[in-house]
């Protein structure tokens, strides 16, 4: 039994020397656990270690998923017995994608949901460190994600024009709050807007957030240089210029040999890049999917999403059926648009003045009931222990989430705690280090990173059970801590969260990812939709190809021979590497003090003569 927390905090501040700084208890924490595992454990450092909060305090109940950055658990903690979310990266890991995937930044965007008290991010309970990774512990939200409203919709993924205006002031404002932060949210999508018990959305996955810089004098707030240079976010929902930053930088590695460092320094270190209009584009996606069953830009073949993104002007289609109002047209239009023109990127005020929002009351969303007939996802509860052998849920053993929500099918969790079967899991190890510098670097980068719990983080707390009725059922509105939300394994006409993703990952987030995430019932593909035989790891990496190919035709139009032609051909992959192509190498893109992206991990390959490149006629 842990001793009372109260008791343990005046112990480890006492130690530590804090006065109740609880910034300064992180750094002073993480200094001692470093200088720890330089010279050995002394009795202050074990006391502290002992003492401070650990994955001791906490209980897994189950995995919700394994992204690409790390592994997302279902916790329960000892010192109040209520359900969390931890997440956890690998130290190395995390140091040498931090221009991917940056936990801490992650950090410090829930410690501000925290400290600001908002409704739209789930609040930070603590961020500790062991020796090898990084952890993050916030708080649950039990009532599943837009992706499972999409996934359980009785309309074939559609989901109603009178649910958008319920769900969509909910994710502006999420988003206004994001960028009222200062950062760029880079990874929008349903997976990643998760819902409470009263359905009320939170934004999560601040993984490959970026800074912004102060407002222009128009308003336009704009990300540095140096953060646009690796593509973040989900195939099916990434903006053109996040696409177009990349081959800038490609192009400008090449370029930088014979035009000296001018060139490359305009296109690394100028003073923004693309701003919080690249969220504004990734909310136009969603809204898209969402009243049409499919993403705007989906096809099977990535080649051909790349170029219908890239060409959005002409290859943007809106459809008869399902019919939708003119004034959610027209805003989807000005949304998936350029970003110079496009609506938010001036201010907010520009997307909440829209005709589609006319009526909404900004001010009080937060304590707005939900409309009578919202579809809401349905879970089931299963014992694990006898998962095998139950039998489907009746009506009588099950309860909505809600007695005026639409209906759905219920999300059976039987599996969700038993391993996989699709155990191949498109979580790589992280590489091992070339030498003991990227290890001591990794060491004493996150000093800082850890933080509480406060003093008071555990005394208004009971102790809820994650299967609370004896009926094994469904999420409800009188149930605070329902199953965890379900995951997901492939990419479906978007790109998934659970497998996607979730908080830990996101940048590269060919989110998904996947593989290894723990399966749920054989319900867990319900659209009929067009879908991808791929993770959505896989699809970004293909998608990154599709870049890597654009830039090197560029620097062939130059008339320069691409550094990497004399390399090793190392074979390509699907449509792609029929022609000359800039393949991107599966690892993690390591940081070069003067660029901020490796170079080796963009290998040139040559499969064909010159006059080999692949067509560039566009099929929609």
């Amino acid at each position: 039994m842990s001793s009372p927390w109260i008791k343990r905090k005046a112990r480890l501040g006492a130690l530590l020397q804090s006065n109740g700084d609880e910034d300064a208890e992180g750094v002073a924490l993480d200094r001692i656990l470093h200088g720890q595992s330089v010279i050995g454990k002394t009795s202050k450092t074990t006391e502290i270690d002992v003492t401070r909060f650990t994955d001791k305090d906490l209980s897994i109940v189950g995995t919700l998923e394994y992204g690409q950055f790390g592994v997302i658990d279902v916790v329960t903690c000892s010192l109040d017995g209520r359900v969390y979310v931890r997440k956890s990266i690998e130290k190395r890991f995390a140091f040498k994608t931090r221009d991917q995937c940056n936990p801490q930044i992650e950090r410090d965007i829930l410690l501000q949901a925290l400290r600001g008290n908002t409704v739209w991010a789930p609040h930070l309970l603590c961020a500790f460190q062991t020796p090898t990774h990084l952890n993050i512990v916030m708080e649950y939200a039990e009532g599943g994600s837009l992706w499972d409203v999409l996934e359980s919709s009785p309309l074939d993924g559609c989901v109603v024009e009178a649910d958008l205006h319920w769900w969509f002031p909910q994710i502006v404002s999420a988003l206004v709050w994001c960028h009222s932060q200062g950062f760029v949210h880079r990874d929008v999508k349903p997976h990643n807007f998760v819902l409470n018990q009263v359905s009320h959305i939170q934004l999560i996955d601040f993984g490959s957030a970026a800074p912004l810089l102060p407002p222009r004098p128009d308003g336009a707030r704009l990300v540095p240089r140096r953060h646009c240079l690796v593509p973040c976010g989900t195939c099916d929902y990434i903006s053109p210029e996040v696409l177009q930053a990349h081959e800038e930088a490609l192009v400008a590695l090449e370029m930088s040999e014979d035009e000296g460092e001018a060139r490359k320094s305009r296109t690394i270190d100028g003073d923004g890049g693309y701003g919080v209009e690249t969220d504004w584009w990734s909310m136009g996606a969603m809204l898209y999917e969402m009243a049409y069953g499919v993403a705007p830009f989906f096809a099977s073949d990535i080649r051909h999403t790349y170029m219908k993104i890239m060409d959005h002007k002409r290859s943007l289609k809106f459809k008869c059926d399902p019919p939708i109002s003119e004034s959610l047209e027209d805003l989807m239009r000005l949304l998936l648009t350029d970003r110079e023109t496009r609506l938010g990127r001036t201010g907010a005020a520009e997307i909440m003045n829209h005709p589609f929002f006319d009526g909404v009351e900004w001010e009080d969303l937060h304590i707005q009931n939900h409309p009578d007939g919202l579809h809401l996802p349905q879970f089931s509860y299963v014992n694990t222990q006898s998962a095998d052998s139950a039998a489907p849920l009746g009506s009588s053993e099950s309860q909505t989430f809600s007695s005026n929500s639409s209906h759905s099918q219920g999300f059976a969790f039987s599996a969700f705690f038993q391993s996989s079967e699709r155990s191949g899991s498109d979580l790589h190890p992280t590489p091992r280090p070339k030498g003991s510098i990227l290890r001591e670097q990794a060491s004493d980068y996150f000093i800082g990173f850890s933080w509480g719990p406060t003093l008071d983080a555990f005394q208004a707390s009971s102790s809820p059970s994650l299967f609370p009725s004896a009926t094994l059922s469904v999420f409800s509105s009188h149930d605070p801590q329902s199953t965890p939300r379900p995951n997901r394994a492939l990419t479906l006409a978007r790109t998934p969260f659970r497998v996607i993703s979730t908080p830990f990952r996101t940048p590269y987030n060919y989110h998904s990812v996947g593989t290894s995430t723990l399966p749920r019932a054989s319900t867990l593909l319900r659209r009929t939709a067009p879908r991808r035989t791929m993770s959505d790891r896989e699809a970004m990496r293909q998608l990154v190809d599709c870049i890597g190919l654009s830039a090197r035709k560029k620097v062939l139009a130059a008339g320069r021979t691409p550094r990497g032609m004399q390399r090793m051909n190392l074979g390509g992959f699907g449509s792609v590497g029929i022609g000359k192509a800039l393949r991107f190498v599966p690892s993690p893109i390591e940081i070069q003090p003067e660029m901020g992206v490796i170079a080796s991990k963009f290998v040139y390959e040559a499969h064909a003569s010159d006059g080999g490149e692949q067509s560039d006629e566009r099929e929609y």
